[in-house]
């Protein structure tokens, strides 16, 4: 529960925190907190009901290091200027997996056929997208195989041949070795 209730504090109000600045927060989240936590005036630590003490010296603004949310559920949250993790795969060939885990935007440049595996997917009942960029090298001939991407009418897109086009595939899954797949955009250049 603590590690809830500092997501919460991390997400909506570490600036407050930082800054000095007074603390505004809805009715909803002031009852909730008003239940399990007894705050100090300056913000600069929190001690719960148990009586144990978490200091707020590790929120910063921006943060300091990763958030890492612990599998906890981040609700009615608004996202502004956000990136995402892209992970390169040079000069692919023969089997290669994509490791969902490791970001969800993949850049993939074919050095000659391969077949593309996604790998530690989300798990089971857990939505998730990728993106997938696939550039074609010098020779830009190279294909595409897929062992588990179902395709909208059962129809695998064909990958846009000729040196450095671009192929961007978006991939929705459900469960960790299911995926559905789209042809976002085609023979980018």
């Amino acid at each position: 529960m603590r590690k809830y209730f500092l997501l919460i504090l991390a997400v909506l109000c570490f600036s407050s925190v930082v800054e000095a600045k007074p603390l505004i927060m809805s009715t909803r989240v002031q009852q909730a907190l008003a239940n399990d936590l007894a705050l100090n005036g300056t913000w600069s630590s929190i001690t719960f009901s148990d009586g144990t003490t978490q200091s707020s010296a590790g929120l910063s603004s921006p943060l300091a290091a990763e958030l890492d949310a612990g599998g906890q559920v981040i609700s009615d949250a608004e996202l502004k200027d956000y990136s995402e993790t892209v992970v390169t795969t040079l000069n692919a060939d023969g089997a290669t997996n994509l490791d969902y885990s490791a970001g969800n935007y993949h850049v993939v440049t074919l050095a000659e056929d391969v077949t593309l595996t996604i790998t530690n997917g989300p798990a089971d009942g857990k939505g998730a997208s990728m993106i997938i960029d696939i550039v074609q090298d010098n020779a830009g001939t190279s294909t595409v195989t897929w062992t588990n991407v179902k395709w909208a009418g059962g129809t695998v897109p064909t990958i846009t041949t000729g040196v450095g086009t671009e192929t961007f595939i978006t991939l929705v899954g459900t469960a960790s070795d299911s995926w559905n797949g789209a042809v976002g955009i085609d023979d980018s250049r």
